[in-house]
């Protein structure tokens, strides 16, 4: 078995628009270690790439890979600080472009929402504290500059992107970011980038997701992404609309003028995660061999190797349902929707009204693919990483958050109430959705086997446990479209009709889901009625 390259290993060439910058020494911008000479021969030096800066398409790049080593290992930690502030004031022209404002210091806050990412918020500290003994007079240093977000890339997720290479993700942030998505890209390293940060606002919540108001405001910000022009990743929405000689942006049933997408950049994807899955050992530290060795024979008893003629199948399968070709954002989880702080700050059990705004980040896994894959993406996020398939959306939830989603793809206002989009525009895209439940089960799947092999950020996630959970989710989900497609060819004067409510998401799994829970229910209202 192969080991998963490094980011290192992966590098490729950097993209037009991208100048590398050279870093300054590390301990020539430590607290208490530098002079005012200093910052004049840096900002001396760095006086082109001031210039070439005021253009917007300007990103700066540095050849430095930011290693995040031990976080509960003190040295580590003030290393990490070190190298960061070296590595942003290098990436970030305002940091060092004023002498006497220049950013001296940095701070870094870890934060929660990266599971495959590390992520820290960098607050620049400036001025003149660290020079009162040598200058008498000087002011406490402040902080004007804003802070950013450093994000450290997880260990091979360069690997994760494909079919692109890791190059062209920044390119298509910009291009994504240019159109009101996500924060802004303000510079890029090896393994990571410096990104604008976002204030007052925080993820949705799982309840707040499941909740009708705020699913119908997610289904229109979903539809605005799936138009959004990315020539990074080959998606021009106008091109596909002239394919399909003005097909619009309305529901994507079978014979309509609509350009439909093969998914062809989606399964390679999920092919090349399934080698990946299969051929990566376990990294792991000595002391940790038993979970190694555990973690594989989980693997062996995911009998992976059989995927690839499913793969082929579902391919077939997932082409016959005519999902209209979109910017698929492909990890549509609440936590990846930001929303105002301030609304519904109280946790309010019933949501009166929708979020003033809201906005869409992580960009990692975007790729052209078609919009059902993306809609059942969402679907399945409601049973979170627990995959609690219970808390799946029943068959009128997706009706409504389709309708909204049509709405939002023709870019009309809900606000007026009512968001009929044509009962079979809606059950046409319902069932777009349902023929890739499947392949968002074995999308991250493989993820998580791959993860498992490769990821040092998160120990606290059992990512093999997760994968397993998905792959027979996957396996049971095909299950239930076989059985249903057997039905329909041969059973007992069966009619389309009557299968039109049945999502084909793994029925058995979701049925014994809420029977455990009722289950569980029952016994704790029985033990409390004893006491």
């Amino acid at each position: 078995m192969s080991s998963p390259p490094s980011e290192e290993e992966e590098g490729g060439e950097r993209m037009e628009g991208y100048r590398t910058v050279e870093l300054p020494d590390p301990d020539a911008t430590a607290p208490f270690e530098c002079s005012f000479d200093d910052f004049a021969r840096d900002r001396s030096a760095s006086a082109d790439a001031d210039a070439d800066a005021s253009d917007a398409s300007f990103v700066p790049h540095a050849e430095f890979a930011l290693a995040t080593n031990d976080p509960d290992d003190p040295d580590d930690q003030e290393m990490l600080t070190r190298n960061a502030l070296s590595l942003l004031r290098a990436l970030i022209p305002a940091w060092t472009s004023n002498g006497w404002d220049d950013v001296l210091d940095v701070t870094l806050t870890p934060m929660t929402g990266g599971v495959t990412n590390a992520l820290w918020l960098a607050s620049p500290l400036q001025g003149e504290e660290y020079y009162t003994e040598k200058l008498p007079g000087y002011r406490e240093p402040h902080a004007t500059h804003a802070p950013v977000v450093l994000r450290v890339f997880g260990d091979a997720t360069a690997r994760f992107l494909e079919p692109f290479p890791r190059t062209t993700e920044h390119e298509a942030l910009e291009e994504i970011t240019a159109a009101g998505f996500g924060a802004k890209c303000l510079g890029t390293f090896v393994n990571g980038r410096a990104e604008a940060y976002l204030p007052n606002v925080r993820p949705l919540t799982p309840r707040e997701m499941a909740d009708p108001i705020v699913a119908a405001a997610i289904a229109r910000e979903v539809a605005r992404f799936h138009r959004v022009k990315c020539a990074a990743r080959g998606f021009d929405p106008e091109r596909e609309e002239e394919k399909a000689g003005g097909g619009g942006g309305g529901g994507g049933a079978a014979g309509t003028s609509e350009k439909t997408s093969s998914g062809s950049a989606l399964f390679a994807r999920i092919r090349s995660w399934l080698e990946n899955a299969i051929s990566w050992k376990f990294e792991t530290e000595e002391a940790d061999v038993e979970i190694a060795l555990a973690n594989d024979k989980a693997r062996v008893a995911m009998r992976l190797e059989e995927l690839k003629v499913e793969i082929d199948e579902l391919e077939r399968e997932c082409a016959a349902a005519n999902s209209r070709e979109a910017l698929c954002h492909s990890d549509l989880l609440c936590g990846n929707f930001l929303v105002p702080e301030s609304w519904n700050a109280s946790g309010a059990a019933v949501i009166t009204s929708p979020p003033p705004s809201m906005t869409l980040i992580d960009f990692e896994y975007v790729l052209p693919a078609p919009r059902g894959f993306d809609l059942a993406n969402h679907f399945c996020e409601h049973a979170g990483f627990e995959c609690d398939w219970a808390a799946l959306p029943d068959a009128d939830f997706k009706r409504s958050f389709c309708a909204a989603y049509l709405y939002g793809a023709k870019g009309e206002d809900l606000s007026g109430g009512g968001h009929d989009a044509g009962p079979d525009a809606v059950e046409s895209l319902v069932r777009e959705a349902d023929a890739f439940t499947a392949v968002s089960h074995l999308h991250w799947g493989l993820w998580g086997v791959m993860q498992a092999t490769s990821s040092t950020r998160n120990k606290a996630f059992d990512y093999v446990a997760y994968a397993r959970k998905r792959i027979d989710a996957f396996r049971a989900s095909r299950a239930t479209a076989r059985s249903n497609a057997k039905e329909l060819r041969f059973g007992d004067g069966a009619r389309a009709g009557d299968f039109k409510d049945r999502t084909g998401d793994f029925v058995a799994l979701r049925k014994a889901a809420k029977a455990k829970a009722a289950a569980a229910a029952a016994a704790a209202a029985k033990e409390g009625g004893g006491e």
